[in-house]
């Protein structure tokens, strides 16, 4: 195709590398190859299709056809520029907060899909996890997530309605949608951020001495225990529980009490060390209670302990018999059961099995306990022991733990 000289004479001229190239008046054709017209070839040779086609007619090059392939580029930029800024801007994502992620896990943990609602709807979540490299799974909303992973843990595809796809920039989301999550048969569940543990518990209004009163309770290795174990092997602490007060008096049916926090240490430490001499120092008519609740003689339970932990049928003798025995004890705590239990143990085998020795009831008696000893023990409240609470919690199989737990989710459910 030519460019004549009339139009040319205009004195300037699109070409490919100049744009605007200056050029002298003199007459002469300039030859333009109908190739240059394709649409990638930059803004220059969109100019020089306009000026060829309003001096040339329909017939030269571009004309109406061309303006209108140049005006079909411009839409299709704009889609393409509107699909974007969609992509890029459109759809909300905003970044999860604490409490965000302290639901999720409590939500996938306690399997409780209620809980999922309460997360924020716009929170972005962790993206497909394993499946996140995957086209389709790369970004996701926290509380899809939720929704996806309790659909697939608790067989409930009707959850899958509440999940919804997300896309963002160049991360793709679109596979996390109800028909996907019913097809999906992965699950994954949260953690409680040790970072923010802590803090989101105080929210919820759990106090240190809750949780150190609940973990000193619900395992033999807490840290008040240690402390006594160690304790326990210096000569000095068993000279000051040898100096201590006895408690000893007459055994007297209406005279039953609570056992104090020291006579629940001497009991440990006879225990422990089956020494039955530090019994003698603890009441007849003292009371102690297991973390299930239950009573029992404190003084008859050291006894029975020393005697089956040591398989010394001479220790049963003094435990109270069977045809005498005081208010509180029961026939399995009598002298000829445990004469009768131990002629049937073979004392050449190892049955693992340790009886005692109890605790006292709370972390605060146990400390003041050291304290009238002479040892003064702080144990902070750690992280830790916040988790050790979440994870007994979501035990179903300990009964005494359904009403602690049923409190703890009313708590969460009503979070701010």
């Amino acid at each position: 195709m030519l460019v004549d000289e009339k139009a040319f004479r205009g004195g300037t001229f699109s070409t490919p590398t100049g744009c605007y190239a200056s050029h002298s008046k003199s007459a002469f054709r300039m030859p333009i190859m109908l190739d240059y017209v394709a649409l990638d070839t930059g803004l220059c040779s969109l100019k020089a299709i306009a000026t060829s086609g309003a001096s040339t007619g329909p017939d030269r090059l571009g004309g109406e056809p061309m303006r209108l392939a140049i005006r079909w580029a411009g839409v299709i930029c704009a889609l393409l520029i509107a699909w974007w800024a969609y992509r890029t801007f459109g759809q909300r994502l905003d970044l999860p907060t604490d409490r965000d992620r302290f639901i999720y896990a409590v939500a996938t943990q306690f399997r409780e899909p209620g809980l999922c609602q309460k997360i924020s709807r716009y929170a972005e979540g962790s993206g497909g996890g394993t499946l996140g490299g995957l086209p389709g799974y790369n970004v996701s909303y926290l509380q899809s997530n939720c929704y996806w992973n309790l659909a697939a843990v608790l067989h409930d595809p009707s959850l899958c309605d509440k999940v919804r796809p997300i896309s963002k920039g160049f991360l793709d989301g679109s596979k996390y949608n109800p028909a996907e999550c019913r097809a999906n048969r992965a699950s994954g569940i949260g953690v409680v951020d040790q970072h923010t543990i802590v803090a989101m518990m105080r929210k919820l209004g759990y106090v240190d001495q809750e949780i150190r009163d609940f973990r000193y309770g619900g395992e033999v290795g807490n840290a008040v225990y240690g402390a006594y174990s160690q304790l326990r092997k210096d000569g000095l602490f068993a000279e000051r529980i040898k100096a201590a007060p006895t408690f000893d008096e007459p055994l007297r049916p209406d005279g039953i009490r609570p056992a104090n926090e020291l006579e629940y240490v001497y009991q440990m430490f006879a225990v422990d060390t089956n020494d039955s001499t530090f019994c003698g120092k603890i009441s007849p008519n003292a009371q102690a209670e297991r973390f299930n609740h239950t009573t029992f003689m404190l003084r008859v339970g050291c006894n029975r302990s020393i005697a089956l932990n040591s398989r010394n049928i001479a220790a049963c003798e003094k435990l109270p018999a069977r045809g005498n025995l005081p208010p509180g004890v029961s026939d399995a705590e009598s002298r000829e059961s445990c004469t009768f239990f131990l002629g049937r143990i073979r004392p050449d085998i190892d049955t693992h099995v340790r009886y005692g020795p109890a605790f006292p009831p709370t972390f605060l008696s146990f400390q003041k306990a050291l304290q009238e000893l002479g040892y003064d023990l702080t144990f902070p409240v750690t992280a830790g022991d916040y988790e050790f609470y979440l994870q007994r919690l979501t035990d179903t199989r300990q009964p005494l733990m359904a009403a602690p737990r049923a409190e703890f989710l009313r708590r969460v459910a009503a979070m701010e």
